[in-house]
């Protein structure tokens, strides 16, 4: 299979849970942790995006928004340049669920389609933050950003996207916990 890396998106501003996301624990890990944790055995390297210096504890590459405010598009971009990997799998701190199956099948149908981008769907709700993205793409994003194009569905409209459809059961696997309800 080819070299793959991942690309951990933990440096948005956590508005809704009012501090940072990727350090709180969920079932006793942190959620950042949970994370490298699946995605680890599937990649060649991990690239976190963040917005300050404190997930150096990691011992994992640190990249920074060259576009500050504009979102997880500018954390991909970012992770694209310094990637050493043609291809990443893009996942955001906040799916402590996520599991290895899902990993594992988004790597092997994005290399056996043609499209610019794979993503998780399941139960009718898209997951851009949980997907493959291609330093090709560099480019476009690049422009995106440069236009203000930040959106996630609005930039993923500028590429061939193939959705990969889970079943129904896989739905808790791509919880996001944005709240503190969700937390609890």
């Amino acid at each position: 299979m080819p070299s793959i890396g991942a690309i951990i998106l933990a440096g948005g501003k956590s508005s809704r849970m009012g501090q940072d996301k990727a350090n709180m624990y969920v079932n006793g890990v942190r959620m950042i942790d949970a994370v490298i944790t699946t995605v680890s055995p599937f990649v060649s390297e991990i690239l976190i995006s963040t917005n300050n210096d404190k997930h150096a504890i990691y011992n994992l590459p640190l990249v920074f928004d060259e576009h500050n405010n504009k979102g997880p598009l500018a954390g991909i971009q970012a992770g694209l340049l310094k990637s050493t990997t043609e291809s990443c799998i893009v996942l955001s701190c906040d799916i402590p669920f996520i599991n290895g199956t899902i990993i594992d099948r988004l790597q092997s149908d994005h290399i056996l389609n043609d499209a610019d981008i794979t993503i998780a769907s399941c139960n009718g709700k898209t997951h851009p933050l949980c997907g493959v993205y291609q330093k090709k793409n560099l480019l476009v994003i690049s422009e995106l950003l440069a236009q203000d194009i930040c959106k996630m569905h609005t930039a993923l409209s500028y590429f061939k996207v193939k959705i990969l459809d889970f079943p129904i059961e896989y739905a808790d696997h791509f919880k996001n916990v944005n709240t503190l309800d969700d937390l609890n």
